[in-house]
């Protein structure tokens, strides 16, 4: 029945009323900023606001299936963050690791891994042999 930007917004909520779900439209924002703020502010989402910030510092999103995407993508790309710095870490404890085995000093560890000194300490107590 809607005819303005509006309907986007009584369509979420329709959707999440009767499904508990969102299935996202291809029709086309009008007004991209202003839809995706009141929708930030009635969902308590602030993932709207930011599709909304993005939108306007040059990625183009135009409707609710772009802003799904968008904020789909930017999980993702957090999540291979996570990932990375996770591997680095497991990798860093385990040269760590080999390198006390070998009779290296805490310092030595941390200066030549490039960890904290508190953090070899926390790994390795002065009186732990490995």
């Amino acid at each position: 029945m809607f005819k303005s930007d509006f309907r986007i917004v009584a369509d979420y909520f329709v959707q999440m009323r009767k499904n508990k779900s969102y299935k996202p439209s291809d029709i086309q924002f009008k007004h991209v900023r202003e839809v995706l703020q009141l929708m930030s502010v009635l969902t308590r989402d602030t993932r709207f606001e930011e599709a909304a910030s993005a939108s306007v510092a040059g990625k183009e999103v135009s409707n609710m299936c772009d802003v799904l995407n968008a904020v789909e993508k930017r999980g993702e790309e957090r999540g291979e963050k996570r990932g990375e710095e996770r591997g680095a870490q497991k990798k860093a404890k385990e040269t760590a690791i080999n390198m006390k085995s070998r009779g290296f000093s805490n310092q030595d560890i941390s200066d030549l891994v490039g960890i904290e000194l508190g953090t070899v300490n926390d790994w390795f107590p002065e009186d732990c042999l490995i």
